[in-house]
């Protein structure tokens, strides 16, 4: 585009020259003529120009004048390739696969606090007849230690104990019993312990002969002073 511009550029050159400086000596060369010339000429190169205009000018500009944005690139977060899983080490490796252990559960003899209160279960029985009355399945004697660790008076009762078996199955307290008798533990029915003191009582429950996996779920208090609860395993 630029080689037909300047050519263009050169003829109008051309005729403009000759349009001045032909010989007035050459018949056919008349006034009309020279001014025929000239007007080619004149539009010759108005033409170039408006091409040159039209065509290099916009290029130029919009080169110069184009802002020019750079790309950022932001870095991805970095995750774990396969190689870095591949080449764990063990004990990665192990932790990762390992499930989280269980806690253990106390179990008979062993101390557990629960709120404000340390409780030790320190035996269990069972029995088809206790304290007058008899079933013809079975009673699960369990005797407690129940010691108030609390600056306050606090009231203790049969409610705060329920019994659960490994097929998921709760039993309450059995309420019918209640007895005083030398030698024997008291039956927890309701009452109050002061600050630092320790009751051993007994609290009884009725399930089937052939329930397994029993545990003793301990509250903290009694109504709304129970906030939290403990298991306690009897096996």
């Amino acid at each position: 585009m630029l080689e037909a511009i300047r050519i263009l550029s050169v003829v109008a050159v051309i005729m403009f020259v000759v349009a001045l400086f032909v010989p007035k000596y050459i018949p056919q060369y008349t006034r009309q003529k020279k001014i025929g010339i000239v007007v080619s000429a004149v539009f010759v190169f108005l033409l170039s120009s408006a091409i040159i205009n039209y065509d290099v000018k916009p290029e130029t500009k919009s080169a110069s004048t184009a802002p020019v944005y750079q790309q950022r690139h932001t870095p991805e977060s970095p995750s774990p390739s396969s190689q870095s899983i591949m080449f764990a080490s063990p004990s990665e490796a192990i932790a990762s696969s390992t499930p989280v252990p269980t806690p253990k559960l106390p179990s008979v003899g062993e101390k557990a606090t629960v709120g404000k209160f340390d409780v030790t279960v320190n035996g269990l029985k069972t029995a088809s007849e206790f304290g007058g009355e008899s079933t013809e399945d079975q009673f699960v004697i369990i005797t407690v230690s129940i010691t108030n660790n609390d600056s306050d008076p606090r009231d203790i009762s049969a409610s705060m104990f329920k019994l659960s078996d490994a097929n998921g199955k709760t039993y309450g307290i059995y309420d019918r019993i209640f007895y005083i008798r030398k030698g024997e533990t008291e039956d927890l029915v309701y009452e109050t312990v002061n600050p630092g003191l320790t009751r051993k009582r007994a609290v009884v429950f009725e399930t089937p002969k052939d329930v397994s996996g029993l545990r003793l779920s301990i509250a903290d208090g009694v109504a709304l002073k129970a906030t939290t609860t403990v298991d306690y395993s009897l096996e």
